[in-house]
């Protein structure tokens, strides 16, 4: 007889009254608005009953986590009277009902910056004893703002969530071509891009995903720009500036998406559309729209604008400045690591950049699977071996250096023409993992200063590629995955590419105590030329410049500048590697060394649904053993993907010795535990 619709979940923290954005993480208001609708021809009189409970077992497909803490239970009442046929608003505040005035709430943030604490929410109508309809969901504890952070007339959007500053790092998703996504398959993405240490996602092509991908995003803690209208089916000064044309349908489903998504802390923002804008009539009705619905976080008409805006979208100056864009350069081609550097300090453009990147070649167990030309050298003299037509049909295109072409020619220039396509993919990996790094450590290095987040287009396929991803559409991650996931982890010690200086990045809201930064150069015959160690304290959300690397020195025409930064204690917080030529671009000396055998010592354990793997490399050779990609196979000797390795494409210098895990889903590698090979 009585339905209940759009239910709502507003949580708010008490605000600083001297510091705007600062809240008290000690208390929370959790306010409940609710509709509910009798659809009999008689007056009803019943109660919409509330029940609360903190989740302390999260599940995921293959296994659950286990939160600590605990909440009474919070059960609340309130009689409602309805004539037929009327649609009524039901809130149920802190005001009236004191249990919903909460102290020391488990909150939810973001990841990388505290746990993901979820409450589960039944709401249901009773009449009489009986109930008449009942709506159940996962809500999160938590406050999002925004402000801008100003460097002369440039802006860059920033994002608080429950009063901490979070540095936002992450890129763009698309959905499978054919829109073939199982439940397994959206967590297993979700779990690869929270392990890399992603924080901030969005879609230009999802417009109205599946539940499944917020469940996902909320338990990871990745935070989630939702855009309502898809990317260039609109263009302000072009035939296509007035789509879509049914603006009451565009609204509506606007509406839908909102009322059905809203519940989930992981959305921070609701966009218009990406890089391009509706006309005046849809973008007002848009915005009345969103205000109406959810106030609770900030709404951006656009993400970036590359046209006259006096002479084409003059409605849009009553929400400049958005604070992010993605005009100009960076683009989407290669680049030498210091340019993005140097691209950060110009400051034009570069504050809140949400789009950058640069073609991404998978690993060869994943090319050969979709270039059935992959294996044939018929073709090697050619001067653009072994790309073809079909190359050029998963991403391997260009026009005017928009793509693929510099990324090739910096291929060939470093590592020479290759041989067979293993070879080029190889020797790709190299490019992926230096300019992917770059690409977030060059945000890294004014972190705060100039840069309050960046996203790089993309981090995944929709279909088998070699453009544009850190793992593909097999869900394989390659080279870029591993350096971008270093790059933004909490605490990171990185070599600026553009003036060597070592600096130390603190985007963790706790002080780093006398730690210790260790830097070396190490010349290709293993010889330290040149070391420089010292102990600093950082203080929190901030970075700190340590050292400058001497640029030239007694270097051989390869070598390496090695960084570490340990607690005071002697533990690894964070590592890093960059590779040189001393004279001229050319690591040739990479694919022509021969690597020394490793001792490995492997443990496999099943954790739920899970193989584990705990697997020490040890180096015992006096040689480098550099850039070993680490796969799982399966009894047929086929790789098995996805595989979640704390790291990979390791090098160990002699002496070294690291331990890396890997977890991989029983239900991908079978009965059999797979088996642990190392590719050489």
């Amino acid at each position: 007889e009585v339905l209940i619709e759009n239910p709502f979940v507003v949580t708010t923290l008490p605000k600083s009254t001297t510091m705007p954005m600062k809240v008290d993480t000690g208390l929370a208001k959790v306010n409940i608005k609710l509709e509910v609708r009798n659809t009999s021809a008689k007056l009803v009189e019943g109660k919409v009953n509330a029940w609360i409970t903190l989740i302390n077992e999260v599940k995921f497909p293959t296994y659950t986590k286990h939160m600590e803490g605990y909440l009474k239970p919070i059960k609340l009442t309130k009689k409602v009277a309805l004539r037929a046929g009327e649609r009524k608003v039901v809130e149920l505040t802190p005001e009236d009902f004191p249990s919903l005035l909460i102290e020391n709430p488990y909150l939810w943030y973001p990841n990388g910056y505290g746990e993901q604490y979820l409450h589960h929410m039944k709401l249901s109508f009773s009449i009489g004893g009986k109930v008449s309809d009942t709506k159940e969901f996962d809500f999160g504890i938590r406050e999002v703002a925004s402000g801008l952070n100003r460097v002369g007339d440039e802006c860059g959007r920033i994002y608080y969530v429950n009063g901490k500053r979070i540095f936002c790092k992450g890129g763009w998703i698309q959905p499978d071509i054919l829109l073939e996504e199982s439940k397994k398959r959206i967590y297993d993405e979700a779990r690869l891009m929270a392990e890399a240490n992603i924080n901030l996602i969005g879609s230009e092509d999802m417009p109205s995903p599946s539940e499944i991908w917020f469940e996902s995003f909320d338990k990871y803690g990745l935070m989630w720009w939702h855009v309502f209208y898809q990317c260039f089916r609109m263009t302000p000064g072009t035939e296509t500036a007035d789509n879509p044309l049914d603006h009451g349908l565009a609204v509506a489903g606007v509406e839908d998406v909102m009322l059905r998504y809203r519940n989930h802390p992981s959305i921070i923002s609701w966009i218009g559309a990406n890089e391009v804008l509706m006309n005046e009539s849809l973008y007002k009705l848009t915005k009345e729209k969103v205000r109406s619905i959810d106030t609770t976080r900030v709404y951006l008409p656009t993400t970036s604008f590359h046209w006259d805006v006096d002479a084409l979208t003059p409605y849009l100056k009553e929400d400049l400045p958005t604070g992010t864009t993605d005009d100009g350069a960076p683009d989407y081609n290669w680049a030498p690591s210091s340019y993005f550097f140097d691209k950060v300090r110009e400051v034009h453009l570069q504050m809140f950049r949400n789009e950058l990147g640069m073609p991404s070649m998978p690993t060869y167990n994943s090319l050969r699977k979709f270039i059935p030309t992959a294996e044939s050298t018929a073709n090697v003299n050619s001067p653009i071996f072994p790309l073809d037509s079909i190359w050029a049909e998963h991403g391997a295109w260009d026009v005017s250096n928009y793509c693929y072409r510099s990324y090739d020619n910096a291929i060939r220039t470093m590592f020479g023409d290759p041989k067979t396509a293993k070879e080029y993919a190889d020797n790709a990996q190299f490019l992926n993992a230096d300019g992917y790094r770059a690409m977030f450590e060059a945000a890294n290095h004014r972190m705060w200063d100039i840069t309050s987040g960046v996203m790089i287009w993309k981090i995944n396929s929709c279909w088998p590629d070699v453009c544009w991803q850190i793992y593909d559409w097999y869900l394989a991650p390659n080279a870029s995955y591993y350096f971008a996931k270093k790059a933004m982890e909490p605490v990171h010690v990185q070599l600026n590419a553009n003036d060597f200086r070592v600096s130390v990045i603190n985007a963790s809201h706790q002080t780093l105590q006398d730690v210790k930064v260790t830097a070396k150069v190490i010349n290709n015959d293993m010889e330290v030329a040149w070391e420089d160690s010292q102990r600093i304290t950082v203080s929190p959300d901030c970075y700190q410049e340590i050292v400058t690397v001497p640029r030239c020195g007694k270097y051989s025409y390869n070598y390496f500048v090695k960084l570490e930064l340990h607690d005071k204690y002697g533990k690894l917080l964070s590592e890093n590697l960059y590779w040189f030529y001393s004279q001229h671009m050319d690591f040739f000396w990479f694919t022509s060394m021969k690597k020394p055998e490793l001792k490995e010592e492997v443990e496999v354990t099943k954790e739920e649904g899970e193989y584990v793997f705990s697997i020490c490399l040890k180096n015992e050779s006096d040689r480098l053993s550099h850039f070993n990609h680490l796969t799982l196979l399966d009894v047929r000797g086929k790789e098995i993907n996805p595989v979640f390795w704390s790291d990979n494409f390791i090098t160990l210098f002699p002496g070294d010795e690291k331990v890396i895990t890997a977890r991989v889903a029983v239900s991908d590698a079978g009965d059999t535990p797979p088996v642990f090979f190392r590719a050489r």
